[in-house]
C-alpha cells in the first residue's frame, strides 16, 4: 500500500498524475473545479482510500472517501469545487489502495483445500493467533510445514493477481519481511489468499491466470521472513483504512473441516 500527498495551487488549467507502479490517480483543473479519475492496471478488483485537504473547497463525498475499481479499468471517481468564486483555493490529497473491495463479505460455507496434494498429511507449524507472527492483521494465517519444492496447489478457484519469485532471500530477521516469493489470487467474493515463502523461480502461474481449486500453482520454499521452510497461507480483505483484514477460513480435511488450524496435523481431502 502506497499513498502520495500531492498538493497543488491552481492558477491555470492543468493535468497531473501520481502513480505507484500499478495504480495511478490523475487531477484534471478546470476553471473553478477538479476531477479525479482512478486508473487500476491490476488484474485485481480493489478499493482504493482518498483523503483530501481543502481550503475553499469542498468534496461531494466528504474529505475521505473510498472507490472500488474494476480490474483493468479506469474510472472517473470525485470532483472538487470551489465554494466562494473570486477567492483564493487550495487542495492537497493522498491515496492509498489494497486489492479486494473493502465491504465485500466473505462466503462463510466455502471450504478451502489444504494447498498441498489431496492425501499429503502435514503439519501445521503457526496456526491463528501465532505467537511469531499471526497477529493482529495476519492473525487468521496459517504456516505449513512443507520441503523446499514441495508443490502447492490453489486452495480455491480464482484469478492470479500478483506473483514474485525473483527473490533468492530469507531468515529469521523482520528485515526479510519484503523478500518472500509469492502469489496472490483474488477469488469472487474479491477476498485475496495469500501463498507466500516460495523458491525462487517457484511461480508456475502467470498474473491473470485463472485457476480452478486444486490446480497446481508453484513451489514451497523459504524465502523472505521465516524461520524455516514452510508455506504461509491467509485469506483477506481490506478495511477501511487498506489494511489487510484477515478472515478465518474452513480446510476441507479428511477430518472434516477444521477452523482457524492450531499446531497440529492434517490430512488434505
Amino acid at each position: 500500500m502506497i499513498a502520495f500527498v500531492l498538493p497543488l495551487i491552481a492558477l491555470f488549467p492543468t493535468v497531473s498524475n501520481a502513480c505507484d507502479k500499478r495504480v495511478c490517480v490523475t487531477t484534471q483543473q478546470h476553471e473553478g473545479r477538479v476531477d479525479f479519475t482512478a486508473i487500476n492496471t491490476t488484474h485485481a478488483t480493489l478499493s482504493l482510500r482518498l483523503e483530501f485537504e481543502l481550503q475553499n473547497m469542498r468534496s461531494p463525498d466528504g474529505s475521505t472517501s473510498i472507490f472500488v475499481l474494476e480490474p483493468k479499468s479506469r474510472k472517473a471517481i470525485t470532483s472538487l469545487v470551489v465554494e466562494r468564486k473570486g477567492g483564493a483555493w487550495r487542495y492537497s490529497y493522498s491515496f492509498s489502495w489494497r486489492m479486494g473491495d473493502h465491504k465485500t463479505t466473505h462466503a462463510e460455507g466455502v471450504r478451502y483445500r489444504l494447498p498441498v496434494a489431496r492425501g499429503s498429511r502435514v503439519r501445521i507449524t503457526q496456526g491463528s493467533n501465532g505467537m511469531f507472527s499471526h497477529k493482529a492483521n495476519r492473525r487468521f494465517a496459517t504456516d505449513i510445514d512443507l520441503p523446499v519444492g514441495t508443490p502447492i496447489y490453489a486452495a480455491r478457484d480464482g484469478v492470479v493477481v500478483f506473483t514474485k519469485d525473483d527473490s533468492t532471500r530469507g531468515g529469521p530477521s523482520k528485515s526479510f519481511r519484503d523478500d518472500a516469493n509469492e502469489i496472490l489470487i483474488q477469488h469472487d467474493d474479491t477476498t485475496v489468499a495469500s501463498y507466500a515463502h516460495l523458491k525462487f523461480r517457484g511461480v508456475e502461474v502467470r498474473q491473470g491466470d485463472k485457476v480452478r481449486a486444486g490446480d497446481r500453482i508453484g513451489l514451497s520454499g523459504n524465502t523472505g521472513w521465516s524461520t524455516g521452510q514452510h508455506l504461509h497461507f491467509d485469506v483477506w480483505k481490506p478495511d477501511a483504512r487498506m489494511r489487510m483484514d484477515s478472515i478465518a477460513v474452513n480446510f476441507d480435511t479428511t477430518a472434516g473441516p477444521i477452523r482457524c488450524p492450531r499446531q497440529q496435523f492434517l490430512t488434505a481431502r
